[in-house]
Formats: structure tokens, sequence, C-alpha cells
């Protein structure tokens, strides 16, 4: 086992103040090596008193601190769950009493490629020594993730094959007649690749709706249009189980996206709101 002055707060003496939830820190506080002592309004049996001077950290739920010791720090009890969390000591600047706490974080969430990932999240890892994207994911564990899932679609397909043989002669007639469908469609778009027909251009000839217009200040560029119609064309050429796939990805992707947007311009908005001040009484 570990000695006591290994863990997180072993070294470190703490008082809880009255107005604090004594058992929850005390039960933390032990787990993690710390010693504490309680007023003596939360129970009897206190190891410490208040004034002791063996005591480091007091922690309070005040607006203001009447009397204060000069020989020890006096902040929020969310600094001892967010330094759990953290797995280490954090910075008291944030959590002193009458600070407006950061948001507190969830240890079980894992930030990936283009969630949102909230200011204290970043702030709390770009302090811990890490750099660019927050994620609790190794890359040698993403790609095997990655390399899973594709093993699940490929294996999802060969069931989806097997399950359409036994499947009743109905259903099979349904599926050769879609089949045969969409093989003509795709034989009709390579004729008109070939002939130098552009893929939206094909689509208005055939009575598709043209693609709504991308929003003010973000043009597209000629290559990202034909990027476009590339992408389209390639999906156009998949099985129609693997562009069910593709389609519920995309899908997936723009619901994402969305989500994240959403909760940028209610961060911008909250920021830009101003603060009302108390107006003084008119005597």
């Amino acid at each position: 086992t570990r000695q006591i002055g290994n863990l997180l707060f072993g070294k470190q003496v703490f008082f809880l103040s009255r107005e604090v939830p004594r058992y929850s820190l005390e039960f933390v506080v032990r787990a993690f090596g710390g010693r504490l002592g309680w007023d003596q309004t939360s129970g009897g049996g206190s190891p410490y008193a208040e004034n002791d001077r063996a005591i480091t950290v007091q922690i309070s739920d005040r607006p203001v601190q009447g009397h204060q010791f000069l020989d020890r720090i006096y902040v929020q009890p969310q600094w001892v769950y967010d330094s759990i969390n953290a797995r280490r000591l954090l910075d008291v600047e944030d959590y002193l009493i009458g600070q407006p706490l950061p948001a507190h974080l969830s240890p079980f969430v894992e930030y990936e490629e283009g969630d949102y990932v909230p200011e204290a999240a970043t702030k709390l890892a770009a302090a811990a020594g890490f750099e660019g994207e927050v994620t609790n994911l190794k890359p040698e564990d993403r790609d095997q993730s990655e390399d899973e899932e594709e093993d699940a679609e490929e294996a999802a397909d060969i069931d989806g094959a097997s399950a359409d043989e036994d499947a009743p002669d109905s259903d099979e007639e349904d599926e050769e007649d879609e089949d045969a469908v969409a093989e003509k469609q795709h034989q009709k778009q390579l004729l008109a690749e070939r002939a130098g027909v552009s893929f939206s251009e094909y689509q208005q000839k055939q009575g598709a709706k043209p693609k709504p217009k991308a929003a003010a200040g973000k043009k597209r560029t000629k290559a990202e249009v034909e990027e476009e119609e590339r992408q389209k064309i390639a999906i156009s050429m998949l099985s129609k189980k693997k562009r069910k796939v593709v389609n519920r990805t995309q899908a997936d992707a723009y619901k994402k996206a969305k989500d994240v947007n959403t909760l940028k311009t209610r961060k911008a908005q909250a920021a830009a709101k101003p603060v009302k001040s108390a107006k003084g009484k008119k005597n």
C-alpha cells in the first residue's frame, strides 16, 4: 500500500466550516490521505479545533469570511472535488471565498474530435501539460476502436446478405426490382459523367431539387464543389446497405456539428449579456 504522504491530500489538514457538507467531504478527504476537523455544531469528536495551527486548508461556503487565520487558505468545497477529478491539487485562485466558481466537469466524459469542449476543460488540460485536442483516448486506442467499428460494419453486411438469402421469394423480387432500378440509374450517371455533364447538372435534368445555396459569407470554391460531386458519385456507386451506413454517418455528423454550434452561440450570448448591478436605495 502507498504511504499516506504520497496521496493527493496526504500533506494537508482540513477544517470544515459548519455550512459545508461534512460527511461527503470527510469521506473523500480521508480516502485521499487527508486529515480534518470540523465545527462543533456539525458533531462532536473533531480531532482539530478551528484555531489549531496545524490546519492548512479551511473549507467554507460563505460569501464573506469574518475572521481568517493567515497561515491557511480558505477555499470553497468544489476545490476538493475538482482536485480529485483532476488527480492533482488545483490552483486555489479560482476557488477562493467569494469568487465565481468555474464549471464543474464530469470525470466520465471523453471529448472526441468535433465535440464541444468547455473552456474549463481546455484550461484544465493545458495546465496539466496537454496540448491540442482534449481527449482521454490514446491514438492507438482510437485506431483500434475505428478498426473494431469497421469490422462490425463488415460483419453486419455479411449477416444482412445471409439474411437476404433466407428471405421469402417476394422480398427477393422486391430487392431485385430495386437493385435493377438503382443499376439503371447508376449507368445513366456514368454515361452523363463520360459526356462531361457534372453531377449537379445531371440532377437538375432529372428533376431533382437543387441543393440549397450556401450561407452568405461562406462561398465555396470550385475545388470544394468538385470534391462534393465526386463524393456524391462515389456514394451512388455503393450498394444499398453501404449507402444507408454512409447516409446515417453523415446525418449524425451534421447533428453533432449543429449541437456544437448551438452551444457556442449560447456561450457567446451569455458572455455578451451585461451583468446588472444592484442599485442603491435613495434616502
